[in-house]
């Protein structure tokens, strides 16, 4: 088991989901609620401190007092509402086309009652239009078409039906709308992608890059939680990150072979998951310290869509199950490859076969690289939903070394979606204190080792 990690500082982003939210707000709720209690309670649990990584003035981060359960902790805020603004109705429109226009078998099963609840509105009330066109005039009583002709009625029909539609359309486009153009790679929505993604890029290289007084890397260690659709942008961040700074890692070979092996082992179901997550853990241990390191070592989604990738980020499962392939979705465990026969008989380890790294050799004297898809060798992926929360559910469509942990909403239950926005709500104990434990504010030790 790998050695006692040395964590002077940490830093946790969480990464907001839909909706018209206002900076800090989601920052200062998830880290109040996950943060160990503050031992003097004549201190505040945090110090709000300038955002130095940050181009927004809007923005602070939060520095917990330092706490004896928990390592010192800077929590950030990537906050990109701001950036998806101008949401128009035909791009909603857009959407429901492209999901709704498809087969069943197309829609993933969880999802599936949603399909068939849409398509059931939409004929009903055709249905009753056609009814009305042609029968409804006989069948309304005299005293009601009177009714209907009063001026008070009219007026009142009218604000509602005016209110109605304020609502709907701003529920769809200051809500939904966010989702659609991420989603969408169309021309219109570019910009605003590139610029989401740009801002996460620049947070997670400050802080790589960031050193403290006498030249040591300032932050550690680096985990990054996404909700709903910040999930998925906590997924992009993270690939297109590593796709920059994976060729500079200084990772020693034998640490490369070693996870290689285990990733091959757990391809082949001869190690389970916990040991999975515990060599992911071993080979991010073994280069963090370094000055070009892979300092995130942990990534949590909630509540996330992406257990629906294949339907929200590709036109078809045979698309998606294609890009997986190719390496433009990175996976967990990552996709390996074998090397030409050539390269193979070159080798002193007749039995390694498969490879994330390149040049394929196990001479422990060449460097090596891994491939711009293999992130997830070395960061580990925590993904919790609430069984009554159709955004997200299990993320199995991106490998199966994916934790997935379903819960269940103690104050929410009853209706779906509304627990969508309440994982770290304190009454929701159980959600609370799963997130809390994947967090690992600080790593718990048996006997020195460390529990994965």
């Amino acid at each position: 088991m790998p050695s006692k990690p040395s964590i002077s500082r940490q830093a946790i982003i969480i990464i907001h989901g839909i909706g018209e939210q206002r900076p800090m707000d989601t920052l200062r709720d998830f880290a109040t609620s996950v943060a160990p209690e503050n031992q003097d309670p004549n201190k505040p649990a945090f110090f709000s401190k300038p955002d130095q990584f940050s181009d927004s003035y809007e923005l602070r981060r939060l520095t917990a007092n330092r706490q004896r359960k928990s390592y010192k902790t800077d929590y950030f805020e990537l906050y990109w509402a701001h950036l998806m603004l101008d949401t128009k109705i035909s791009d909603v429109l857009w959407w429901t086309w492209n999901v709704f226009v498809r087969f069943p078998g197309q829609v993933p099963k969880r999802l599936r009652w949603i399909y068939y609840l849409f398509w059931a509105i939409v004929l009903a009330t055709i249905s009753c239009l056609i009814f009305i066109q042609n029968f409804g005039s006989s069948l309304i009583p005299v005293w009601w078409k009177n009714v209907i002709t009063v001026g008070w009625f009219k007026a009142v029909s009218s604000f509602i039906v005016t209110l109605a539609s304020i609502l709907i359309n701003g529920l769809l486009l200051n809500y939904l709308g966010d989702a659609v153009r991420y989603f969408a790679p169309r021309p219109g929505n570019i910009a605003q992608r590139q610029q989401i993604r740009g801002t996460g890029i620049s947070l997670l290289r400050r802080l790589h890059e960031q050193k403290d007084a006498i030249g040591n890397n300032l932050y550690d260690r680096v985990v990054i939680v996404g909700h709903s659709l910040g999930s998925i942008i906590a997924y992009d961040i993270l690939s297109l990150y590593w796709n920059e700074i994976s060729p500079k890692l200084q990772v020693d070979p034998l640490a490369i072979d070693e996870a290689e092996q285990a990733v091959a082992n757990f391809n082949s179901t001869k190690i389970n998951l916990e040991q999975f997550r515990s060599a992911q853990f071993k080979f991010w241990l073994s280069q963090y310290k370094n000055s070009d390191s892979w300092r995130v070592s942990d990534i949590l989604t909630v509540g996330s869509p992406l257990a629906f990738a294949h339907f929200h980020i590709a036109r078809n499962v045979d698309e998606f199950s294609l890009k997986k392939r190719q390496r433009e979705f990175p996976t967990c465990p990552p996709v390996m490859e074998r090397p030409t026969a050539a390269a193979l008989k070159k080798l002193k380890n007749a039995n390694k076969k498969d490879w994330f790294s390149f040049p394929a050799t196990d001479d422990p004297a060449v460097p090596r690289n891994l491939h711009h898809a293999a992130v997830f060798a070395m960061t580990r992926w925590t993904n919790m939903y609430f069984g009554n929360d159709f955004v997200g559910g299990e993320i199995a469509c991106l490998g199966s070394g994916v934790e997935n942990k379903k819960l269940r909403s103690a104050r929410y239950g009853w209706f779906p979606f509304i627990s969508h926005t309440h994982y770290w709500d304190k009454k929701e104990k159980e959600s609370l204190r799963y997130l809390v434990e994947k967090l690992q504010l600080i790593f718990h030790f048996d006997d020195q080792e460390i529990e994965a």
